[in-house]
């Protein structure tokens, strides 16, 4: 036989109280938040251009995040990515460097920017600035009959 200790009466709560102490999940998402969550800073600017650039010129991020990491540590530190984006001629102004020191300090290790954060940086920043993209209508071809 099992032994079952006796159980102690715990304090119940009127389902109106509990419903007041958890949070409402139906409200609507603030989309004046800069951030996705209030302990991560959003990452400057400049990440939303560098991502274009990325693109454009046929580039790839790891390739990009490869080359500024110049001791192979799978970590680039502030110097590195300013030096990185120098040697791809991608023009950093003063205010964007000084939002990417802030961010860096605030958001990111001591140990330097991880390829994962660095990816989730371009894109974050880009989707955060660009309104979702309409699609565009079919394009309506005809198919000519073989004969």
């Amino acid at each position: 036989m099992l032994y079952r200790p006796p159980q102690t009466a715990a304090p119940v709560l009127p389902v109106e109280a509990s419903r007041m102490k958890s949070p409402n999940l139906h409200t609507p998402f603030d989309s004046t938040r800069k951030s996705l969550s209030p302990l991560v800073p959003s990452p400057p600017s400049f990440f939303k251009r560098l991502d274009s650039y990325i693109h454009v010129n046929a580039l790839r991020a790891w390739d990009v995040f490869a080359a500024m990491d110049m001791n192979n540590n799978k970590r680039i530190t502030l110097e590195e990515l300013l030096d990185g984006l120098h040697q791809i001629n991608f023009h950093v102004s003063p205010t964007d460097q000084s939002d990417l020191v802030e961010w860096m300090h605030d958001a990111v290790d001591a140990d330097g920017l991880t390829f994962k954060e660095f990816a989730l940086a371009l894109k974050l920043r880009s989707s955060m600035a660009s309104p979702q993209r309409a699609k565009p209508p079919p394009s309506k071809q005809r198919l000519s009959k073989c004969t």
